[in-house]
């Protein structure tokens, strides 16, 4: 009998590989000579309710992604549990999905855990055509104030956490820069969003914001540990509440400062007042808005998708930059030597920093804060590269993977801003802010702040390991991939 069951078994796992792998491409989608060698993407064997869950690590997840692209291929299938999934590790089949065929692959695929953060609503979970209509004034809003004394702004909040580092090295100079630039970016966000920044002291973190962090990291650790989101009949064991309630925890951050500015910002639109802030251009874009797809109720997700982008992408990947700079002290150098200009360099002189720009870019390649993007869904039937991707299937872009996807393997995690003034160097990409539809609207915000913040902290400051190890570069992983926390020594340059 047992040995009944066991066969049972093992026919039961052939038939839902064969029956999950050997998929019909539509008859529609073959044409010319692709007839043939056009098929659905291979991978690992497939188990009964888990699918292929078990090929993947929790604790580094884009590595298992890695080794699996190694094997099976640039574009590989899962059964994440009960969720038809395919990975895409190729920067150029990225590329071709995302940027060339937008209408296929625009749409966020839900798993019920995203439903208790704003119920879908918001720029990094919508859908449809509140979405479109969110990301537009979103974007209009950002290219409206970001040319209005942004780089004033950037530096005004710099200079303050400048001052603070001077009196920190002479009590103590044994420092971890990773709460100071979330401190230096939470302020740039802050005053960008609400027109107010706080004051720097001993403690980086005020109550407020303390409560806030914690709740962020609360929110994404649980998020990252959702296994009833690919099984359901783990749903009755989730932690949804407890997402749902860190969540708000976050948005009752921002509703003072929003309630604030509804109060003091005038009902017309023509009293002659330049809107102070993104947030009072936003709510003039929305009054201007004929089709009140958007409303004043959601100013609270809009923030929370800024300031959570904000922190995932550019404090992170400051913090990546720094280790690198450290453990690779002739880049410094090299750095310092380019940027020890006169004057304070702004926005529009982007293209005399090359070597800094290919630093930046090499950080986000190497270390992409965000190793894999949140999952689309793939809304017909399409053929890529002779790969087949059904309607409704889920799709997850390793950035990870794609960053490394044009590089030789041997080089490829290295960390060498060469690769960027290499004649390959459009070859080569990186995609920390994703392609198509769905790319990051604030990157060139972001993209601004890594620079400006650059020229002035590596021209000022020479930063040493304090230990003669070098620093960890695997860094750990919630739902993004951060370094460990490290120490600096500060020099100031004469």
């Amino acid at each position: 009998m047992i040995l009944g069951i066991i066969l049972g078994l093992f026919i039961y796992i052939y038939l839902i590989n064969i029956k999950f792998f050997n998929r019909a491409v539509p008859s529609s989608l073959l044409v010319g000579e692709n007839k043939l060698k056009c098929k659905f993407p291979s991978g690992p064997l497939i188990l009964p309710i888990i699918g292929s869950l078990y090929k993947l690590s929790l604790k580094y997840p884009h590595l298992s992604f890695k080794q699996l692209s190694d094997k099976y291929g640039k574009v590989f299938s899962l059964k994440m549990g009960s969720i038809d999934t395919i990975v895409i590790n190729d920067i150029n089949f990225l590329q071709k999905s995302f940027r060339d065929n937008p209408t296929f692959f625009s749409q966020r695929f839900h798993l019920p855990s995203f439903y208790y953060m704003g119920k879908y609503q918001g720029i990094i979970f919508g859908n449809g055509s509140h979405w479109r209509k969110l990301k537009d004034i979103l974007s209009s809003s950002i290219t409206k104030s970001k040319s209005r004394q942004m780089e004033e702004l950037f530096y005004n909040e710099y200079f303050k956490a400048e001052e603070y580092l001077l009196k920190k090295i002479n009590q103590d100079n044994n420092i971890d820069m990773g709460p100071i630039f979330k401190r230096i970016l939470l302020n740039i966000l802050y005053r960008f969003l609400f027109g107010v920044s706080f004051e720097y002291d001993d403690n980086l973190l005020s109550k407020e914001f303390y409560s806030f962090i914690q709740s962020y990291n609360k929110l994404f650790e649980y998020l990252a540990k959702q296994p009833a989101d690919f099984i359901p009949i783990l749903k009755p064991f989730n932690n949804y509440k407890e997402i749902e309630k860190e969540y708000n925890n976050c948005l009752n951050f921002f509703q003072p400062l929003i309630d604030n500015i509804l109060k003091n910002i005038s009902d017309d639109d023509d009293d002659g007042n330049e809107p102070k802030c993104f947030l009072e251009y936003f709510i003039s874009e929305i009054r201007k808005d004929t089709s009140n797809l958007i409303k004043i109720t959601d100013l609270p997700y809009i923030c929370f998708d800024i300031i959570v982008a904000g922190i995932v992408t550019t404090s992170t990947t400051m913090d990546w930059m720094l280790l690198y700079l450290t453990n690779y002290p002739n880049i410094q150098e090299k750095l310092f030597f380019e940027i020890n200009t006169p004057n304070h360099p702004l926005h529009k002189d982007k293209l005399q920093f090359p070597y800094l720009n290919s630093i930046i870019k090499e950080t986000l390649r190497i270390s992409p804060p965000a190793p894999f993007a949140l999952p689309h869904i793939c809304t017909d039937d399409i053929v890529i590269d002779d790969i087949f991707i059904p309607k409704n299937t889920q799709v997850i872009p390793n950035i990870y993977g794609c960053n490394r996807s044009n590089i030789e393997s041997s080089e490829s995690n290295v960390f060498n801003p060469d690769h960027f003034l290499s004649k390959d160097e459009l070859n080569i990409g990186q995609c920390a802010f994703s392609f198509g539809s769905r790319q990051c609207p604030g990157a060139n915000v972001a993209d601004s702040i890594m620079f400006l913040v650059s020229t002035k902290l590596y021209k000022t400051f020479k930063f040493e390991r304090t230990t003669t190890q070098l620093n960890d570069e695997n860094g750990h992983f919630t739902r993004s991939l951060s370094p460990f926390e490290f120490k600096s020594k500060l020099i100031i340059r004469k």
